[in-house]
């Protein structure tokens, strides 16, 4: 099933990673097959090496269930908190904001909680919170399903200043596409209508992006 409407072509890649993993993969094992025929007892280092590229971008298929009741959890990791806030970008209303923590060992991939249309896309590169204090740089994206809008929202922590947004204003997407990633530990932030829906999920939980159902629509 399509996870846009119009899918971006995108180069061969192994499976199971994200794209840019391939050449950095075939790069490690070159050296790692080129030390080994010159000082094999050093081959191990390429190797380690290689193998922490591929667990950094390891970028898993998963079928989400396409239940139009349901949100599913945007990211892997665990529940760090659970809180109520107005939310004045997209929803416009108070919401429940769930913030999922990952390790620099999770799948740094962000997912799509439900299907809907991609409405608002922004990044806060200067990293200014809401109220004027230096944070971390924040990458929104607004989607809005069936029964409203929501949000996730991508947070880049102090070593990893770069966030992949792969959604644009005006894209389709079904539960479980792929939104966009951060790497080497980061936060994601899924922003939903309060009185429209109901989490499922307590802090201390650990979530599967894509699979777990972190709410249920009301």
């Amino acid at each position: 099933m399509p996870e846009t409407s119009t899918p971006p072509s995108q180069p061969a890649h192994l499976p199971g990673f994200a794209p840019e993993a391939t050449a950095l993969i075939g790069l490690g094992l070159g050296i790692t097959g080129l030390v080994l025929g010159l000082r094999p007892r050093f081959a191990p280092l390429p190797l380690l090496a290689t193998a922490t590229a591929a667990m950094l971008f390891r970028d898993p298929s998963r079928v989400t269930p396409q239940d139009n009741t349901s949100l599913y959890a945007p990211a892997d990791g665990v529940v760090s908190a659970i809180d109520e806030v107005y939310e004045h970008r997209f929803l416009h209303t108070d919401a429940l904001r769930l913030t999922i923590t990952r390790s620099l060992f999770d799948v740094h991939v962000t997912r799509s909680p439900a299907a809907g249309s991609i409405r608002y896309v922004e990044t806060d590169a200067r990293g200014a919170g809401e109220e004027g204090v230096s944070q971390d740089e924040r990458n929104y994206i607004g989607l809005f399903a069936h029964w409203g809008p929501l949000l996730v929202v991508q947070v880049a922590e102090t070593v990893a200043r770069r966030i992949v947004c792969r959604a644009q204003v005006g894209d389709d997407v079904e539960a479980g596409a792929r939104l966009g990633l951060v790497r080497f530990g980061s936060r994601v932030e899924l922003i939903i209508p309060r009185d429209a829906t109901r989490l499922d999920v307590v802090p201390g939980q650990r979530l599967q992006g894509g699979l777990s159902r972190v709410a249920t629509v009301m």
